[in-house]
């Protein structure tokens, strides 16, 4: 049994690093380890709450909601808490995130604690911009380094010199059980629907989808986008009236009801990925993708019939094309649910990924 000390600057209500450290979390104590987890906000939703609960994990929250408490207000609550964790022995301290203050954390540690930070972004030149002096030091001194990507990894090696960065993918959860997954079958549905889930942002490609959804080559297709973001709402949306927006999405049933609506996920992102979690998941359902080949996101196109890449130089004709090749394959059966959710099995899911931190952990 280890005494775990798991840190991160900001918790939102959900996303995907959210779901990571609470389902490690709960993996953790599930497996009988003490876990404690502390972050400067409060904003953490109540399903990610519940799976901290199932592990019986202690949470530790600075009360302003997430991203509105200075680097000095952080710092001081973080040096105050330092009193009370001093008290425990930790046997592993985990920081995350892309500020300094992670370093504070490590003074708690002793000669025998394994103290690890997990960058879990693409590490890209765009991101480096905004990488401050503080947060390098904690790239270039953290005793582990851990990337979400083998493409992170070497951007983050580039820029530190290091060549011992540790690959471990995201702790996903597995949205379907094998009965569940087993009774997917296609609608009788004459529009394929393809989907977008998750922030909406132009670096995601959403205007691509909406320019696609004009060609009249592509009119068999219904595109679904689930999510939220500044700029795309209803109004937006209306003016592309083949794309269906639903809005915004919260909890692990909501998100399964999406999955089981879509004929396959797509994301023409504009910007560098670590391992996209939407594709992941979409995975898990046995879904097929397709998605432009960018940072980490080739590392996850194991089986390339169901799980496509596209040039991130490719022009809108070129996007349509290979969409277009997509969607018949697709509804010819070409694309085969039973071979992604067996890589998906293999390769990303929570007992496989979840096991591979752990071991990494708690050596």
């Amino acid at each position: 049994m280890k005494n775990i000390l798991i840190y991160s600057p900001q918790l939102a209500a959900y996303g995907g690093i959210e779901q990571h450290l609470c389902l490690l979390a709960r993996h953790l104590g599930v497996a009988r380890h003490l876990v404690t987890l502390i972050t400067t906000s409060n904003s953490l939703g109540l399903p990610m709450r519940n799976l901290l609960a199932e592990g019986g994990c202690r949470l530790i929250e600075l009360d302003y909601p997430c991203g509105s408490a200075s680097r000095a207000r952080k710092l001081a609550w973080l040096t105050f808490k330092l009193i009370s964790l001093k008290k425990s022995r930790w046997d592993v301290i985990y920081t995350n995130g892309q500020g300094g203050l992670a370093r504070v954390l490590w003074v708690l540690g002793h000669a025998g604690t394994r103290i690890l930070h997990h960058h879990h972004t693409s590490a890209d030149l765009a991101e480096q911009k905004f990488w401050g002096a503080s947060f390098l030091r904690v790239l270039k001194t953290a005793p582990l380094l851990v990337s979400n990507s083998f493409s992170a990894a070497k951007n983050i090696s580039r820029v530190t010199g290091r060549n011992d960065v540790e690959v471990l993918s995201y702790v996903t959860a597995d949205l379907f059980s094998i009965e569940e997954w087993a009774e997917f079958r296609r609608s009788e549905d004459p529009k394929i629907k393809l989907g977008f889930c998750g922030r909406l942002i132009a670096e995601k490609g959403i205007d691509v989808i909406c320019e696609l959804s004009k060609r009249p080559e592509l009119a068999d297709i219904s595109w679904h986008i689930h999510g939220s973001g500044v700029g795309y709402g209803p109004k937006y949306f209306s003016a592309y009236p083949g794309v269906y927006y639903h809005g915004p999405y919260a909890g692990l049933d909501d998100y399964k009801k999406i999955l089981r609506n879509l004929d396959g996920v797509i994301l023409y992102t504009k910007h560098s990925e670590g391992r996209p979690l939407a594709l992941i998941e979409a995975m898990s359902a046995g879904l097929p993708w397709i998605a432009t080949d960018r940072g980490g996101t080739t590392e996850l196109a194991i089986d390339p019939v169901n799980s496509r890449l596209v040039d991130m130089n490719s022009s809108i004709d070129q996007l349509a094309m290979a969409t277009r090749r997509f969607a018949t394959d697709i509804l010819s059966g070409v694309t085969i649910r039973v071979a992604q959710r067996l890589v998906y099995e293999k390769n990303f899911s929570p007992h496989v990924v979840s096991r591979k931190w752990m071991d990494f952990m708690c050596l």
